[in-house]
């Protein structure tokens, strides 16, 4: 890979009422996330448990979850998110995006939703904000170069 080698992070919610297990395997095979997974808990606002779970992976690691979401992702949603990529990029050129997690554990990225997979993909060295988009567009497989 040219550049820089980014880093994902991948995070979400996990209510009580959901299955723990059966998103995390979703999230594991549709998106091709390994690895060491953190979590946290809290109360809701109605005193349900939520858990935050989240995993990071860099590098090659990264490049190959990038890889992965590219081949699933449909051609709308990847259109999609070239429109819009400005939009998503932050000033430290870090790039968010954000699947629906109920179509995710059923083998399917779609965008944004109520309740979401969150995946910010950062470069792993400095690049400037007036090359984030062709840089991520290149993880994501719809760039050039």
């Amino acid at each position: 890979m040219k550049g820089p080698l980014p880093v994902v992070e991948v995070s979400y919610l996990v209510h009580s009422t959901e299955d723990a297990e059966k998103i995390a395997v979703a999230v594991s095979q549709v998106m091709g996330v390994r690895g060491v997974v953190t979590g946290t808990s809290m109360d809701g606002h109605y005193g349900n448990r939520i858990a935050l779970v989240g995993c990071r992976a860099d590098g090659e690691e990264a490049a190959s979850i990038l890889k992965r979401v590219s081949e699933i992702m449909p051609k709308a949603l990847r259109a999609r998110l070239a429109e819009e990529m400005d939009d998503m990029v932050d000033e430290h050129s870090t790039l968010y995006l954000r699947f629906d997690k109920q179509a995710l554990v059923l083998g399917r990225l779609e965008a944004g939703g109520n309740e979401t997979v969150r995946v910010r993909v950062r470069p792993g060295g400095y690049l400037p904000r007036e090359n984030a988009r062709d840089f991520h567009l290149r993880l994501l497989g719809g760039g050039s170069s």
